[in-house]
């Protein structure tokens, strides 16, 4: 599916009589343009509305499942790009293009469809706080399934731990990350990935539930698991989330420690929202 998008943007740009630097004035960069077009990067949905607009064309046209040879996008490319979408926050694109997918029921295997409803969820959720609505697909998602895929099932039911979290309902996040740590500990196959994010929401139900030495527990499984699979991936949130928990046990001078930790990670991803956060913290409880 990203190659389609950025094959139709380097078509259409082309036979509009648009130098990449001339589509890119007034929307983002000619490198970024460049980079959509080789399909090295995916536009956010308000970029590719930009884009559409000023090519003369629907945004539609980008996601147009008629002018391709398939019926639908091919399971594995949409799967890809949704997850690129969801890592950029861009709730608006996923949704659109989940609904788009839906339209084709009948044809999509239950694990797919499964994987569809599961963003829906998170999208009505992120985008609307619709929390009924949510949870409903969400739990719809559950139950669509063979259960065959039990690590997607897992990631559907942390999803829902959070929204009931973001949602301030401490208790059914928390028992529901409950049911998620079980089951990692009876399926210890499930990727480091859904364990880290089970790690990292579980901690947090834990620590708005003021059981603060479960969720420091938690939060360092989680950072030791980064360390064991040598990645990144949410090591800034982790260490971050282990600075909270120490902060509400007052120990500053250890949180201060992962805070500068957290610090670094941030920097590394150019997270500058999380940056200001943590001088935020510093300034008015490290330095108290």
């Amino acid at each position: 599916m990203n190659h389609m998008i950025s094959q139709k943007i380097k078509e259409l740009r082309k036979k509009r009589g648009y130098t990449q630097k001339e589509l890119a004035d007034g929307i983002c960069t000619q490198a970024m343009v460049s980079n959509f077009e080789k399909g090295e990067m995916i536009p956010s949905s308000l970029t590719l509305f930009a884009i559409a607009q000023k090519l003369g064309v629907d945004m539609n046209y980008f996601f147009d499942i008629s002018s391709t040879d398939n019926a639908s996008f091919k399971t594995t490319d949409a799967q890809n790009i949704i997850r690129k979408l969801i890592h950029q926050h861009d709730y608006e694109a996923v949704y659109f293009i989940v609904q788009n997918e839906l339209v084709q029921a009948p044809l999509l295997t239950p694990e797919y469809r499964q994987f569809l409803l599961w963003h829906k969820g998170i999208c009505q959720w992120f985008l609307h706080q619709q929390l009924d609505t949510a949870i409903q697909t969400l739990e719809e998602a559950l139950l669509t399934s063979n259960q065959r895929n039990i690590e997607q099932i897992v990631a559907i039911m942390n999803s829902i731990g959070v929204v009931y979290l973001e949602a301030g309902q401490f208790e059914k996040s928390l028992a529901h990350y409950e049911k998620c740590l079980q089951l990692l500990k009876d399926k210890p196959s499930i990727s480091f990935t859904v364990k880290i994010r089970v790690y990292l929401g579980a901690s947090r139900a834990l620590q708005h539930s003021y059981k603060f030495h479960e969720a420091l527990l938690l939060s360092k499984q989680g950072i030791q698991l980064c360390t064991d699979n040598e990645t990144l991936y949410l090591l800034g949130d982790l260490l971050f989330q282990t600075a909270h928990c120490l902060i509400s046990m007052e120990d500053k001078a250890n949180a201060a420690i992962y805070l500068e930790y957290a610090k670094t990670i941030f920097a590394l991803e150019n997270k500058f929202d999380y940056l200001k956060i943590i001088e935020d913290l510093k300034v008015n409880y490290l330095n108290q």
